[in-house]
């Protein structure tokens, strides 16, 4: 039976004392000093590392070596920090196994997961430590040339249409695109163009973290998409809550772009 480890959420650390996250095969120690806090980080290399752990206090020592250190100065001395997943702070390109088309009229969900950061703040008044990503996604741009266009992350796994075949990992959230194709053509799917700074994050019955279901739709007879942005996660995600919103709040959940912006 799987086992549910809540790596975020709030923390104490009293001063002397380490805490020591693990999401994957990269690890964060977090130690708390006399008006002072010290975040340490280890990237890990291998992204199908499935593990994670919490141990507050740690039972080892902040470490002194391969660890990327940072510090922060304090003149407050509470002892509340609080852990929580973030989405990427650019759109995220993601590709089926293999390209395919959409005939007219049909529609079909793709589930994709998509890289996580994990944000460290204080509890009080929820200001901003420090951002890691779990893994450092790589770079990649979309768009109809090298001048229009917008940088974005490159996903390292498929989308699928059979959710089973997703791979559930800590470090990664799943996104539920509904891809509805209203042209008279086939719609010739290669690339798809995730803005995943607009969505929100949610965590099932199972700890597996989610955002709400996104719907695409291309207009006919117009080289436009209907992009919406749903209330909640699809219904495979049992009992989801929410547990972060969006980096960038929209004002709309349905917004209109450019067919080429999002489709490739």
């Amino acid at each position: 039976m799987e086992t549910f480890v809540r790596w975020w959420g709030d923390f104490e650390l009293r001063p002397g004392e380490v805490g020591h996250w693990r999401l994957s095969d990269t690890h964060i120690w977090i130690e708390h000093l006399t008006h002072e806090w010290r975040i340490g980080v280890r990237e890990g290399k291998n992204p199908r590392d499935t593990t994670v752990e919490v141990h507050i206090p740690a039972a080892e020592p902040f470490p002194d070596e391969d660890v990327t250190v940072t510090r922060y100065a304090l003149a407050a001395m509470g002892s509340g920090l609080r852990l929580l997943p973030m989405l990427a702070d650019r759109s995220v390109v993601t590709r089926p196994e293999t390209a395919f088309q959409i005939l007219p009229g049909e529609e079909v969900t793709l589930y994709l997961s998509t890289p996580l950061w994990v944000r460290i703040e204080l509890a009080a008044g929820n200001r901003l430590l420090q951002e890691v990503p779990v893994y450092t996604p790589s770079d990649t741009w979309f768009g109809s040339s090298t001048i229009e266009g917008e940088l974005c992350y490159a996903s390292r796994t498929h989308c699928r249409q059979d959710l089973a075949a997703v791979e559930r990992r800590p470090h990664r959230v799943i996104t539920a695109v509904a891809l509805g194709n209203g042209a008279a053509d086939a719609l010739w799917l290669e690339r798809l163009n995730l803005p995943v700074p607009n969505l929100s994050i949610y965590s099932d019955d199972h700890g597996h973290l989610w955002t709400q279901g996104v719907t695409l739709e291309r207009k006919p007879g117009m080289e436009m998409a209907a992009l919406r942005l749903e209330a909640a996660p699809p219904s495979a995600a049992k009992r989801a809550t929410l547990v972060n919103g969006p980096r960038q709040a929209s004002n709309r959940s349905f917004m209109t772009r450019a067919f080429s912006a999002l489709f490739s």
